[in-house]
């Protein structure tokens, strides 16, 4: 694998992360603009780190033993 490869895979445009994630591409674009998701940009293009990625996805892993919590209604 040459330089440029590696790069290049180190590296997902926001269409990836969509397809990754399962979510939209505006709905990646939001988390972008809300600081959710670190970026790297290069001149135009939007890009997002795999580490970056995998901090987004620990930070928002829910444990398996903690209950889902419904919003309760008055």
């Amino acid at each position: 694998m040459n330089e440029m490869n590696a790069t290049q895979s180190e590296f997902l445009t926001v269409k990836e992360v969509a397809g990754e994630l399962n979510l939209s591409r505006v709905s990646v674009y939001k988390l972008v603009n809300g600081h959710e998701i670190a970026t790297h940009q290069f001149g135009k293009k939007i890009l997002i780190s795999r580490i970056d990625l995998a901090t987004f996805k620990r930070r928002c892993r829910r444990p398996a033993h903690a209950p889902f919590m419904e919003e309760e209604t008055l």
